[in-house]
């Protein structure tokens, strides 16, 4: 995890640093001390590299790990969510309860995602060029359902929708397409059976007697 911590900032980019400095800035305004505002967003990263690290890939590809995971994850939409998610302000006592459920989810969901989704080569191409191929491409539904919803200021319920939205959507695309049955397999042989059995023998059309 300690090699996925050192690249991210790197391979991630300006976005990394626009989020890191947007955390701070959140948790300074809570009147937060500005040192522990900048351990706290050191959070946000921490938990990132830790989804990475938990990836089933080799030592040798760290790198490319890190690089698909926040791809997919900008092109999808989820990791804009999962700040979404950060930077909302609490209300009850049950909001941050419900909160870290749905950051959970939106998680495990970007997990199955990447896991899913074959970038291949196209992994050299770096994070945003990543992103743009498949927000192009393969992801192209999620990202529109997905901006669709963040276009507006979504609430906790929005947010709940738009994941179980993007999670029906996953599965959609994931599942392998199923074989006909054996009944449908039997009524076609059936149908074309008798489709040839109403042909005449020498291919020609019968002529009516007089």
């Amino acid at each position: 995890m300690n090699d996925v911590l050192t690249k991210l900032p790197r391979l991630w980019g300006s976005t990394a640093d626009e989020a890191f400095l947007a955390r701070i800035e959140r948790y300074e305004r809570r009147k937060m001390p500005a040192t522990v505002a900048h351990r706290t967003a050191l959070l946000g990263h921490l938990a990132m590299a830790w989804e990475i690290a938990r990836l089933p890939f080799d030592e040798d590809s760290v790198t490319q790990a890190t690089v698909q995971y926040v791809a997919v994850g900008e092109a999808s939409r989820i990791l804009p969510a999962l700040r979404r998610i950060e930077a909302r302000q609490c209300q009850g006592p049950w909001d941050p309860v419900a909160m870290g459920i749905l950051r959970y989810r939106y998680a495990l969901l970007l997990r199955e995602l990447v896991q899913a989704v074959d970038v291949g080569q196209h992994v050299r191409l770096g994070v945003d060029r990543l992103a743009q191929r498949l927000g192009r491409g393969q992801l192209r539904d999620i990202q529109i359902e997905m901006d669709r919803i963040l276009g507006t200021q979504p609430d906790l319920a929005t947010l709940l929708v738009a994941q179980e939205r993007v999670r029906a959507l996953i599965a959609r695309q994931t599942s392998p397409k199923k074989r006909p049955g054996k009944v449908a397999r039997v009524k076609a042989a059936l149908s074309s059976k008798r489709s040839r059995s109403k042909k005449p023998a020498n291919g020609s059309a019968r002529v009516p007697a007089k």
